[in-house]
């Protein structure tokens, strides 16, 4: 019988997934959430089991929900959810952050339509 992920693995592999998908380094995680690299490098390696509130301040960090990291069987593409966090990246940024979204995402399609 397969043994069960602990809540604590599964938070941890669900930061890792997300941060690495963003492209984020652990000091770069670690630099938005305010906390330390060796307090992320714990975090990802289940390595202790973290306060609500780092969690939640974790969550924020990576633009997502508590429950988002929390929940068991997520698929390991994040799919939509990871276009929503995009998005609201952008809208945190202002208007001139969701422009230059904009001026990426046009410029990725025209360089698609020539494939």
């Amino acid at each position: 019988m397969a043994r069960k992920r602990t809540i604590v693995q599964t938070l941890a592999e669900r930061v890792r997934e997300l941060r690495e998908g963003q492209g984020m380094t652990q000091a770069d995680l670690a630099r938005a959430a305010g906390l330390t690299p060796s307090h992320v490098l714990k975090l990802e390696r289940a390595a202790h089991t973290p306060k609500i509130d780092t969690i939640e301040t974790v969550a924020h960090a990576l633009g997502t929900t508590v429950s988002d990291l929390l929940a068991t069987g997520k698929a390991s593409n994040p799919g939509p959810d990871r276009a929503d966090r995009l998005a609201q990246r952008a809208r945190e940024l202002g208007d001139e952050a969701i422009e230059a979204l904009e001026h990426v995402l046009a410029a990725m399609a025209s360089l698609r339509g020539r494939r």
